[in-house]
C-alpha cells in the first residue's frame, strides 16, 4: 500500500488528468476525492459495528492474499465495508461492475438490508448489478481475466514502444 504523501497527491492528481484527457465531460460527470467526503468512512465505521470478521473473510480479495501467504493490512480486509458504504451513501440502485466486481455489489446489500433491518428503516436502497454480457470480463494480453496485478494490460498512456511489445505479445489464434 501506498504510505509516500507525496507519491500520493502526484497518484491523485495523475488520476484526475487522465479522466480529463480520456474525455469525460465535467458538464455531465461529478469528479470529487473520495477522501474529502467524511460521509465515506463514517459510515464505513457504522458498517463494521454490524459486520462479522468471518462474513469478511468470505472476501474474494482477502481469500486471494491469504491464499498467498500476503500479509494483510485491516484496511484490505475491511475493503468491502468502504465499498458498501461508497455504493450506499449515493442510493445507488443499479451499479455498472464486471463479473469479478459482482461481490462488492452482494456484500452492499447484504449490508442495507441488515442496516435496515437491525434499525427497522428503509434508509439504504438494495443495489443491483449491472454486467454487460460482453464485457463481464475483460481478457488481459495473455488471456487471463485482465488485471494490473497479472501485468496483462495495456497501459492507457503507455510509449509507443510499450504499446508495441504489449500488443504483439498477446497470443492470438492461429
Amino acid at each position: 500500500s501506498l504510505r509516500n504523501p507525496k507519491v500520493m497527491h502526484d497518484n491523485i492528481i495523475a488520476v484526475l488528468l487522465d479522466f480529463l484527457a480520456i474525455g469525460l465531460d465535467t458538464k455531465k460527470v461529478t469528479i470529487f476525492k473520495q477522501s474529502d467526503i467524511s460521509e465515506h468512512t463514517e459510515l464505513c465505521w457504522i458498517f463494521d459495528t454490524i459486520t462479522t470478521m468471518p462474513y469478511l473473510m468470505r472476501a474474494h480479495a482477502f481469500k486471494d492474499a491469504e491464499a498467498k501467504n500476503k500479509e494483510i493490512n485491516v484496511g484490505t480486509f475491511n475493503y468491502p465495508m468502504l465499498m458498501a458504504a461508497d455504493i450506499l451513501l449515493y442510493d445507488a440502485a443499479v451499479v455498472p461492475v464486471g463479473q469479478d466486481q459482482r461481490q462488492h455489489i452482494e456484500i452492499a446489500r447484504d449490508t442495507a438490508e441488515k442496516f435496515n433491518r437491525i434499525f427497522k428503516t428503509e434508509v439504504f436502497t438494495l443495489p443491483e448489478p449491472h454486467i454487460m454480457a460482453e464485457v463481464a470480463v475483460v481478457p488481459g494480453t495473455d488471456g487471463q481475466k485482465m488485471s494490473k496485478s497479472y501485468g496483462n494490460v495495456i497501459p492507457l498512456f503507455a510509449s509507443r514502444e510499450e504499446l508495441v511489445k504489449r500488443v504483439m505479445s498477446i497470443v492470438t489464434n492461429s
